[in-house]
């Protein structure tokens, strides 16, 4: 049997490492029966500018893919989509397309 605690940290660094957001990682854990209190306390443990950090290299990722686009509202849009369908927040991935905007 696998320790839930060790398993959940284990989940959590291998997806923040692929750039997924917390809500992803939160929703995977529950729906492999790990307790919310328990992915709580360990989600609480990455580092918050990590989790920045991994919006933003997504962020540019995408700017990069959708960037060819004639319309950079619908760009924009495309980015921020991106960002909350692999689990981070509206207000984060709207931060992260506007830092990726800046520094294109």
């Amino acid at each position: 049997l696998l320790n839930d605690e060790e398993f959940c940290m284990q989940w959590i660094q291998y997806r923040s490492s692929m750039h997924w957001g917390p809500s992803r990682i939160k929703l995977e854990l529950k729906y492999k029966g790990i307790p919310d209190s328990l992915i709580q306390e360990k989600m609480d443990l990455i580092d918050s500018a990590t989790q920045e950090n991994n919006a933003l290299i997504l962020a540019k990722k995408c700017w990069n893919k959708y960037r060819t686009s004639d319309n950079i509202q619908s760009c924009r849009q495309k980015v921020i989509q991106a960002l909350v369908r692999k689990g981070f927040s509206w207000d984060s991935a709207r931060d992260a397309c506007r830092q990726a905007e800046k520094e294109e």
